[in-house]
């Protein structure tokens, strides 16, 4: 199986001004749109499924976590490491947008026809959705500090 693997670090200074695959045409489709710097983050779509897509607009700093851990381990115990945004099957759709400093989350989709949208404002966040089945639907908000999020959807 080939998987696109995208890793946006900051470290490195990769300001990804706007980079999109946007051809609704294609199986999978992908935007970010990144201003901040040490946003680290991976994103896997398989490329022989059809119907992913994922938005990504993150404009604060040090946000994503990839290689990091969460702050609370027993809440996200069984969850995707932070940073890590994975979709497999089809009609697949993520959205998140992340404006504040030091947010952690991840996002993993397996099946068809689900939905993830999202919203992370502040500082200090953690939100990570994941869901199996098919037909799913999540959506979440944080705004503030230090608020946790924890979504798991099934259907099998």
């Amino acid at each position: 199986m080939t998987f696109r693997q995208i890793a946006l670090a900051a470290v490195a200074h990769v300001a990804l001004g706007t980079a999109a695959l946007a051809n609704p045409s294609f199986d999978n489709t992908l935007a970010l749109n990144d201003g901040g710097l040490g946003n680290v983050l991976e994103i896997m779509q398989p490329a022989t499924m059809s119907g992913n897509s994922v938005s990504i607009t993150i404009e604060g700093e040090s946000n994503g976590g990839l290689g990091g851990e969460w702050r609370t381990p027993e809440l996200f115990s069984g969850f995707l490491e932070p940073g890590n945004i994975e979709q497999t099957g089809n009609g697949n759709v993520a959205r998140l947008e992340v404006f504040g400093t030091s947010n952690l989350f991840s996002v993993l989709q397996t099946g068809s026809q689900n939905s993830v949208s999202g919203f992370i404002s502040g500082s200090n966040n953690a939100a990570a959705v994941m869901q199996v089945g098919m037909g799913n639907v999540a959506q979440f908000r944080q705004v503030g500090t230090g608020n946790t999020l924890a979504i798991s959807q099934s259907s099998w």
